[in-house]
């Protein structure tokens, strides 16, 4: 004030005004450089209203008035896709318990072949608008159509962003991660592990047959009890450390980022991005985005000995196989992936992988053996005109026969490049709303596991 004063006065000359208006700038400047890397007061304000406004992402797209009546309830917005029509088929709706869904919304439909030789159930996550809840997972049996259970998840929550799951069928035990909350419960619905974390997403897989499980959390890969008890955790960081000669890992560094020497820990993945789309940051809060985290069955062959998980980084469009023991990468996969997502090790010894292929317009399911850096097309889906610029995922069940998700609300399943299985998960003739997992549970399980809740 008093230099306002004096300034009014007259007592201060131009250039004295001029050099403390320069300095005063300068100031302004690098506060506003820091506040930008460091994510500090207003810029977290500016990037959530932006992001409200226009849009928050590729797959996400949407104006804001249609996030204002998601918001409120009035429609799900945020979920609905354009309904992608293929190869027809017979649809009927799906038989489910009465007052499951919303009046508001139409009934899935469904469609499965004579020839169809799943006799797994399946168990499919999504947006699914409920009475009581925007989101859940569904039992479908593919053989007749009918819903045969449901998991509601967070009733009332109509933002939050669902986003994967896993399922561990021998156990009874279903993970998914909503809104960056993991949470656990069992066949019957009762809560075991809840925890709420920034940032857990996409990356959840049970050890078959155990209750343990590898999930994502922030930048680090973490092992754990599905009771919640922490056996392990590794960071990228970590595998950086660990494999100093694979340096395609650093390819979202910025060039203003410390050294590994000078830190135990990255924290705030945002001091490291990278890059501008658009004028935004490029994946600031997750510039490798890892959306698979696949323990590898024990001896599986040519992986090697000891434990492994592959890490599927879809923004490096690499999968990397780690030995858990030693952060050894055993093997990398580079060649002929595009924003893949999901890896399996299948019980016939194959290795299959969902490759969204995103400049190509259709996804495939592709293969690898250990030992290449390559994969090969296994299934072309340009027949179901399946293209996902994000998320999906598959499961194979026989030797060319494979259960598929597509985001765009859909699940079916090939045999021998055929379709034998269509669910649409429609809310109108020409909308759909969003899925995000598909698994198969055998029938055994299930009846063991509704003779142990009651029914």
């Amino acid at each position: 004030m008093h230099f306002i004063e004096r300034l009014l006065q007259k007592q201060i000359t131009i250039r004295q005004a001029i050099i403390a208006g320069f300095v005063l700038a300068l100031l302004a400047a690098g506060y506003a450089f820091t506040a930008y890397r460091s994510n500090w007061f207003p810029v977290n304000v500016i990037r959530e209203v932006r992001a409200f406004v226009g849009g928050d992402g590729a797959a996400h797209q949407r104006t804001l008035m249609q996030k204002v009546r998601n918001d409120l309830g009035i429609a799900p917005e945020r979920f609905l896709h354009d309904r992608v029509v293929s190869a027809g088929t017979p649809l009927q709706d799906v038989t489910a318990p009465a007052g499951l869904f919303s009046e508001d919304r139409a009934l899935p439909k469904f469609w499965a072949s004579p020839a169809l030789s799943l006799d797994d159930l399946l168990m499919i996550y999504g947006a699914f608008e409920f009475v009581d809840a925007r989101f859940g997972i569904v039992m479908l049996d593919p053989r007749s159509g009918e819903i045969l259970r449901q998991w509601p998840i967070a009733p009332g929550a109509e933002t939050g962003a669902l986003t994967k799951g896993g399922v561990e069928p021998s156990n009874g035990l279903i993970a998914t991660s909503f809104a960056g909350n993991l949470k656990i419960q069992d066949f019957c619905g009762a809560s075991v592990f809840e925890a709420e974390r920034e940032y857990v997403h996409h990356a959840i897989t049970f050890l078959p047959g155990t209750p343990v499980l590898w999930h994502w959390d922030t930048g680090d890969a973490v092992k754990r009890q599905a009771d919640g008890t922490e056996l392990q955790r590794f960071s990228i960081v970590d595998l950086m450390a660990a494999n100093p000669d694979e340096t395609w890992l650093h390819i979202r560094l910025s060039p203003f980022a410390w050294s590994f020497s000078e830190v135990d820990e990255l924290v705030d993945w945002r001091a490291v991005a990278l890059g501008t789309k658009d004028g935004r940051p490029v994946s600031e809060a997750d510039p490798f985005h890892v959306n698979d985290l696949q323990p590898v069955p024990e001896d599986f062959p040519g992986i090697g000995a000891g434990e492994h998980v592959a890490i599927s980084f879809r923004s490096l469009n690499t999968i990397a196989i780690v030995n858990v023991e030693t952060l050894d990468i055993a093997h990398k996969i580079q060649e002929g992936l595009s924003r893949q997502h999901d890896i399996d090790f299948n019980d016939d010894d194959t290795v299959t992988v969902f490759n969204n292929r995103n400049p190509f317009e259709n996804v495939h399911i592709s293969g690898w053996q250990p030992g290449q850096t390559h994969v090969t097309p296994v299934f072309d889906t340009s027949s179901m005109r399946h293209a996902n610029r994000a998320h999906g995922n598959h499961t194979k069940y026989g030797p060319e026969s494979f259960v598929i998700l597509d985001y765009h609300g859909r699940v079916y399943a090939v045999e021998n490049g055929q379709l034998v299985l269509l669910f649409e998960n429609l809310w109108s003739s020409d909308q759909v709303l969003e899925l995000r997992n598909v698994w198969t549970f055998p029938r055994a399980d299930y009846e063991r596991h509704v003779a142990a809740c009651g029914g």
